[in-house]
């Protein structure tokens, strides 16, 4: 009996202190939403709970389906970053989802995250936006923990995939590098 009721109480703290962390992140989320007044910012907010929103039933298939499937940023000049999470998730991203005048980032010579730097029409790019996205490039790559990263970087309709290559796989045309530390905006 007392073995039972130790088992018991243990497990009673243990759902206590669950139900307390989810408490404090609802209370994040909630501070959050009151935050939203934009269509912009309802997005940027879906994409970042989309793990709680989801394990809280919130979110309908269809929701989940529409929000895209990338970790997206936003850098200067409020330009978007998305970035791949697997070999797959980089082909869906490089061939499906970005337009030719998007900017195509990847590591130079280390495995990584294909990135892509959403270009506004007839807008230029500021340097910081595309330096900001190159370090993205290079936080998601092997190279994490160099100082420098080289980060080969062109406009999307300059990157192709060779007929029968792996996935993740890509050939570069008219690449620039560009040496940058990795980090996050």
């Amino acid at each position: 009996l007392a073995k039972e009721t130790r088992q018991e109480s243990a497990e009673r703290e243990k759902r206590s202190k669950l139900l307390e962390s989810k408490s404090a992140s609802l209370i994040v989320m909630l501070e959050r939403v009151e935050e939203i007044d934009s269509p912009e910012k309802l997005k940027e907010f879906l994409h970042t709970y989309r793990k709680e929103l989801k394990a809280m039933n919130i979110l309908s298939k269809k929701e989940q389906e529409s929000l895209p499937p990338f970790r997206l940023f936003k850098v200067t000049g409020d330009y978007e970053v998305w970035v791949g999470k697997s070999s797959a998730n980089n082909d869906l991203l490089t061939m499906k989802y970005a337009k030719p005048g998007d900017y195509w980032f990847h590591a130079r010579g280390a495995s990584g995250s294909h990135t892509v730097l959403k270009v506004k029409a007839d807008k230029i790019v500021p340097k910081e936006a595309i330096r900001q996205a190159a370090a993205i490039a290079a936080y998601y790559s092997k190279m994490r923990k160099a100082s420098s990263v080289p980060v080969a970087y062109c406009e999307r309709k300059y990157v192709r995939k060779p007929r029968g290559s792996a996935q993740g796989s890509v050939i570069l045309e008219r690449e620039e590098i560009i040496f940058v530390q990795p980090n996050l905006p």
